[in-house]
């Protein structure tokens, strides 16, 4: 009959985070994994028994992941994503252009495929110390270094800027204060 086509499985939990202008905020998810969220960001989170999945709407979160082979961390923005299964980066999602940077570890970083760039959209894999734009007009960018300095200073209360246009850098203060 019909009954026997309902999974067991609970329903993934879908929760947001938001912050205000000038506040960030910790997060310790139930696998351990910690997520720092930036100022005037939100996120959605959600749980299942095979994935981790967080969609970065708006702002930055710096994301240490915890080790799980079985269920990949994935976080998307509306330009791309970075999969992993465990490992520490940051992803800044502005109105433009998502920055993806990779401190400890490695991440599997892919842009939305859209109507205006081929259909396959485009992957590489980025380590640590490495970071790589991805633009509503070019895409996936050319993977650069950072010093590890600069990956997620924002939760020390530093924004650091290195080839950046200025009004990402506005975008960014505006965020804090």
């Amino acid at each position: 009959g019909g009954l026997d086509t309902f999974r067991d499985d609970p329903v993934p939990l879908a929760q947001v985070f938001e912050t205000q202008t000038g506040v960030t905020q910790a997060i310790r998810l139930p696998d351990n994994s910690r997520v720092t969220l930036g100022a005037d960001s939100e996120m959605t989170l959600t749980l299942s028994d095979t994935a981790r999945v967080a969609k970065l709407t708006r702002g930055s979160a710096f994301f240490d992941v915890s080790t799980d082979p079985d269920r990949p961390f994935t976080v998307s923005t509306s330009l791309g994503s970075a999969r992993v299964v465990g490992t520490r980066f940051d992803v800044s999602s502005r109105a433009n252009e998502t920055v993806i940077a990779v401190l400890e570890g490695a991440v599997d970083v892919a842009d939305q495929a859209s109507d205006t760039k081929a259909v396959n959209p485009s992957k590489l894999v980025l380590t640590a110390n490495q970071a790589v734009e991805i633009t509503r007009e070019n895409g996936l960018g050319l993977v650069y270094d950072v010093f590890p300095a600069e990956i997620g200073a924002w939760r020390s209360g530093r924004l650091v800027y290195v080839r950046k246009s200025l009004a990402s850098v506005v975008e960014d203060l505006n965020r804090y204060s």
